[in-house]
C-alpha cells in the first residue's frame, strides 16, 4: 500500500480528457461538488494546494468517487 498519493496522477485518472494543471483544477472542483466528501477531506486536513494525499484522504475519495481505474 502506498503512503502518499500524487494529486496530479489521481487528477489525470479521474479527468482523463484534461491535461496539465487543468486536470487538477477539474479534480478539485469534483471534490468540492461532493459536499460530504469535501467536509470529510477538510476534517482530514486536506488543502486544495497540497501536492499529495494521505492514505486516509485517498480512501475517503475512493469511497465516494469509486476506484480511479474504474472512473
Amino acid at each position: 500500500m502506498k503512503n502518499i498519493y500524487d494529486i496530479a496522477e489521481l487528477a489525470h485518472l479521474y479527468c482523463p480528457g484534461s491535461i496539465g494543471y487543468n486536470a487538477q483544477r477539474r479534480f478539485v472542483r469534483l471534490l468540492k461538488s461532493e459536499k460530504e466528501l469535501w467536509d470529510c477531506l477538510c476534517a482530514l486536513h486536506y488543502r486544495p494546494y497540497q501536492r499529495a494525499l494521505t492514505p486516509k484522504q485517498y480512501a475517503a475519495i475512493t469511497a465516494v468517487l469509486g476506484d480511479p481505474d474504474e472512473a
